[in-house]
């Protein structure tokens, strides 16, 4: 009998090693992910973020806020200060979701420093928008975060 591996669907997925403008992209993320973390330990203040999962028409949000609620909590020390989710679907430009809108209301009014979501892919499935979405964060201060397994690079 053969044996199969099973990848769970639910379980937190690395970043890919990218290459090209996708890979740059990824390195600015993480790089604004660092500075802002480094800001807020200067002034020994705990990172506080919002969830935020996005999903097609009649999918449940909770598997991907739950990885990410998880994820967060195994950091120690950041607050989560709101879970907010669209489920128009993926393809649906970003700043056209309602739950992203209550996201960036969040970064802007100063009530998180960043967002953590599952993947890119939930707020951004091409490299242009998401390189909008990375100008918009770093104009607000904030940072994007996703859940990563032990040995991935984030």
């Amino acid at each position: 009998m053969e044996a199969f591996l099973s990848v769970d669907p639910l379980a937190p997925q690395p970043e890919p090693q990218l290459t090209g403008r996708s890979g740059q992209l990824a390195a600015r993320r993480r790089e604004a992910l660092d500075d802002v973390l480094a800001v807020l330990a200067r002034k020994s203040h705990r990172p506080r973020v919002v969830l935020y999962a996005a999903t097609e028409p009649g999918e449940e949000a909770g598997p991907d806020l739950a990885a990410c609620r998880s994820y967060v909590e195994g950091l120690g020390g950041w607050t989560v200060t709101a879970f907010h989710f669209d489920d128009c679907g993926r393809t649906v430009p970003l700043y056209e979701r309602p739950g992203w809108k209550q996201v960036r209301a969040s970064l802007s009014g100063g009530f998180a420093r960043g967002v953590v979501t599952i993947n890119r892919q939930a707020v951004a499935l091409t490299d242009e928008p998401y390189d909008h979405l990375l100008t918009w964060l770093d104009s607000h201060r904030a940072f994007l975060d996703f859940p990563v397994r032990p040995g991935f690079d984030r």
